[in-house]
């Protein structure tokens, strides 16, 4: 059993990304998924999802055009809950079945651009004083000056 899942998933349009979604999910039985990139708006996000898991609880965030667009959702059977909009994502706050602890899960989806200034404002912020956080999503961070891309290198001016 696979607990959570964190993948970008690069946008919603594609009639066989859903199907192949779908089966991903089902198969893995998370308890727990957080998606970026799904540039859509956030009934749009949820609306696609709800199709997957009807009785599941989610939260979203708007895309800005083609870029960014959160999703974060769980099996109520499994996990209690409540979401809040972050700076930088969506955090939710969840008590797993059967256990007391509470867990904090911030999906994020940083820029691609300005990532120094994202990631000084996000370590500055406090968030990390969060009881057990764990940090999930598209980080944007460019390990070294050429990144692999597909099939072609492509030198990043980005990376600092």
């Amino acid at each position: 059993m696979t607990f959570i899942i964190s993948m970008n998933i690069r946008g919603l349009r594609a009639d066989l990304k859903f199907f192949a979604l779908k089966d991903l999910f089902l198969s893995a039985k998370p308890k727990i998924i957080l998606v970026q990139e799904t540039m859509h708006n956030k009934q749009e996000s949820i609306s696609y999802f709800k199709k997957m898991f009807p009785s599941w609880f989610m939260v979203a965030s708007k895309a800005k055009g083609l870029l960014g667009g959160l999703a974060v959702m769980w099996d109520p059977s499994w996990i209690k809950a409540k979401a809040y909009k972050c700076f930088v994502g969506i955090l939710i706050s969840a008590v797993i079945s059967r256990h007391s602890c509470p867990i904090n899960i911030l999906n994020i989806y940083a820029p691609y651009k300005n990532k120094s200034l994202f990631w000084e404002f996000f370590f500055d912020s406090g968030i990390f004083d969060v009881d057990s956080l764990m940090i999930a999503g598209d980080m944007n961070i460019t390990i070294s000056s050429e990144e692999h891309w597909g099939k072609c290198r492509k030198y990043d001016p980005l990376s600092d």
